[in-house]
């Protein structure tokens, strides 16, 4: 049986409480880069995944997934991968589908939780354009830091750049969801990149610090309790 509501937040809140609250989560798509907009069918996947999940086990709170947005859109650009293309990256408009969509499926998703306390994914900016760099179908994912590090190493300005871009973008997104959704709070994925070049002090100190604050700023702005979530799936080990 859960915990009730108002337990769960007090654990949340830091205050005493007699359980420890408890949840599990887990993706339901084939493979969770599936890009929604290409493959509509992954959504019905999503939820229903996620009907099933809540009716068969009894966790505390829900982290929810939006699987089917994992891929960044780069409006302007053909090429991801190339970083002249990438200079004709556009900021989101805060009705671009990519955004609202998101928050369509949060809330079918807050129907599906119920009353539970809910956390829902946004991945940091870093995670995004280093996913971009792959084909997921080909290529193991440990793949895209490699790709992220020779982007950078060639040019550090213009990958800065593009940060700046899709933070501001995640930024919106934490706005409609706040909007738009009933949701309790945001599950804040970050990670280190996976390659010596850039898994260092200073690339974190100049770079990954800087973007994932401008998130996680909006992020508490937004909401009063999140978790930050420091991701050490497929092997990625992020130092101390």
């Amino acid at each position: 049986m859960s915990l009730p509501r108002e337990e769960v937040l007090k654990a949340f809140h830091n205050q005493e409480v007699e359980h420890v609250p408890v949840s599990f989560w887990r993706h339901f798509a084939e493979s969770e880069f599936t890009d929604a907009s290409q493959e509509p069918a992954v959504l019905d996947i999503n939820l229903q995944g996620h009907r099933d999940y809540y009716q068969a086990v009894d966790v505390d709170f829900a982290k929810t997934m939006l699987d089917g947005y994992f891929p960044y859109p780069f409006r302007g650009v053909e090429n991801p991968r190339d970083l002249d293309d990438l200079a004709n990256l556009v900021p989101l408009e805060e009705d671009d589908p990519w955004i609202q969509d998101q928050v369509a499926l949060a809330k079918e998703q807050n129907q599906i939780v119920g009353d539970l306390p809910t956390f829902i994914t946004v991945f940091s900016p870093l995670i995004l354009l280093k996913w971009a760099q792959i084909d997921h179908t080909k290529e193991s994912i440990l793949t895209s830091d490699v790709k992220f590090a020779d982007l950078y190493e060639k040019n550090p300005e213009r990958v800065e750049q593009v940060l700046q871009v899709i933070a501001a973008d995640q930024g919106k997104v934490v706005r409609a969801l706040k909007k738009g959704t009933k949701v309790d709070g945001i599950y804040y994925s970050t990670q280190s990149i996976q390659d010596p070049r850039e898994d260092n002090l200073e690339f974190f100190k100049k770079v990954m610090e800087l973007i994932d604050l401008i998130v996680q700023e909006e992020i508490n702005r937004n909401f009063d309790l999140n978790i930050l979530h420091v991701c050490g799936f497929a092997g990625a080990y992020n130092p101390p």
